[in-house]
């Protein structure tokens, strides 16, 4: 594979992964909660953090971080897949935004393997790997 197509891969992947999450923090786990769960978002809807110039509950406050995530990964991917798209063999993509890729979804994988689970840890993985093999092919 030549170094477009791996970062096209990657790019794929993050952009797939934005739309996924994006989605699922939409769409995802509406109906009846076990009594725990509902509880606990009572608890984060209730639960007040002072931010400068507004106050919004902890659970606002993880679901609008989340959605720009989403956004983030989206914008991100769509970015590497227009430079994947225009890459040529007399005008490359650059190694420095193919190294600053690795270093995101690098880190990405790093605190998904900290803080959530398997599916997100292989799809950061699986960016990582193609933008590390687009820079050393």
């Amino acid at each position: 594979m030549t170094p477009p197509t791996l970062a096209l891969v990657a790019a794929g992947i993050l952009i797939f992964t934005g739309v996924v999450h994006t989605l699922a923090e939409l769409f995802g786990a509406r109906g009846p909660h076990p009594p725990e769960l509902q509880t606990l978002l009572a608890s984060m809807k209730s639960t007040r953090v002072s931010l400068p110039g507004r106050e919004v509950s902890i659970y606002r406050l993880m679901r609008g971080s989340s959605l720009c995530m989403g956004l983030l990964f989206v914008g991100l991917g769509s970015i590497d897949l227009a430079l994947a798209l225009d890459a040529s063999p007399a005008s490359p993509i650059p190694a420095a935004v193919l190294g600053i890729n690795v270093a995101i979804t690098g880190l990405g994988a790093f605190l998904a393997m900290r803080y959530f689970f398997v599916v997100p840890i292989t799809l950061l993985g699986l960016a990582c790997a193609g933008f590390i093999a687009a820079l050393w092919v």
